[in-house]
C-alpha cells in the first residue's frame, strides 16, 4: 500500500514538471542520435570501401604496367633479330656495310621506342601511387626508372660503337667499355646467374610487387 502510494507521487511530480511535449521532444532527440550515429556507422564503411577499392584499381593497373615493362625490356633486350625485325627495316641501301648499319639502328631504335612509350605510361602512375602508398614507394618505382634511363644510355653507344665498327676499314675489336658496361645492358645473357642487369629489373619487379600485391590477392 505504501508502495503504490510512493509510485503514484513520484507519477504526480513527473507529470507537473514533464508535459507530454516533452515526452515527445525526448524521443525526437533520441531518434535523431540513433539516425546520425547510423548515417555515421554507414559512411565510414562507405569511405572504408571506397579506399578499398582506389587501393585495388591502382594496384591492379600499376602492377600490369610493371609486368608489361619487364616484358618489353627482356623482349628489346634479346641478341637476335627477329625476322618480323628484318621485314621492318626498310628499303636496303646498295652498299652492304651501310644496309648492315642501317638494319641495326633500325630494329634497335624500334625497341627503344617501345621501351620509351612504355616507361612513360609506368612514369606517369607513380605520382598517384605516391599519393595512396607514401614515399617508399615512389622510391621503388624510380628504381625502374633508372633502369630505363640505362637501357636508353647503353642503347646510344652501341649504336655509336656499331658505326664505327661497321664503317671502320679495320674493323678494330670493340673496346672494353662497350664489351663489360654496354653490351650487358642492351643484350640480355642466357646464361643463368649472368644477367645482372636483368636479374636487377626482377628484384625490382619483386620488390614492387611485395607493396602492391595484397591489395588485389586478398
Amino acid at each position: 500500500m505504501l508502495l503504490t502510494l510512493i509510485l503514484h507521487h513520484k507519477v504526480d511530480i513527473l507529470a507537473s514538471i514533464w508535459t507530454l511535449e516533452d515526452f515527445k521532444n525526448i524521443m525526437y532527440i533520441i531518434l535523431a542520435a540513433v539516425t546520425i550515429t547510423i548515417a555515421i556507422i554507414g559512411f565510414n564503411k562507405w569511405k572504408k570501401e571506397l579506399r578499398g577499392k582506389a587501393y585495388f584499381d591502382y594496384s591492379y593497373r600499376f602492377l600490369k604496367q610493371v609486368y608489361l615493362l619487364r616484358d618489353v625490356l627482356h623482349d628489346a633486350r634479346g641478341a637476335m633479330f627477329l625476322p618480323a625485325e628484318s621485314r621492318e627495316s626498310g628499303p636496303p641501301s646498295e652498299d652492304e656495310t651501310v644496309r648492315e648499319l642501317e638494319h641495326d639502328v633500325s630494329v634497335y631504335q624500334k625497341r627503344h621506342k617501345k621501351v620509351l612509350e612504355v616507361g612513360q605510361e609506368f612514369n606517369s602512375l607513380i605520382a598517384e601511387g605516391e599519393a595512396l602508398h607514401g614515399k617508399n614507394f615512389r622510391d621503388t618505382a624510380q628504381k625502374m626508372i633508372k633502369k630505363i634511363n640505362d637501357y636508353s644510355y647503353a642503347i646510344d653507344l652501341h649504336l655509336q660503337y656499331r658505326k664505327n665498327f661497321i664503317l671502320s676499314s679495320q674493323r678494330s675489336p670493340m673496346p672494353d667499355v662497350w664489351k663489360n658496361e654496354v653490351y650487358p645492358i642492351v643484350h640480355r645473357q642466357e646464361a643463368k646467374g649472368k644477367d645482372s642487369f636483368g636479374d636487377s629489373i626482377d628484384k625490382i619487379v619483386e620488390e614492387i610487387d611485395s607493396l602492391l600485391v595484397r591489395y588485389i590477392r586478398k
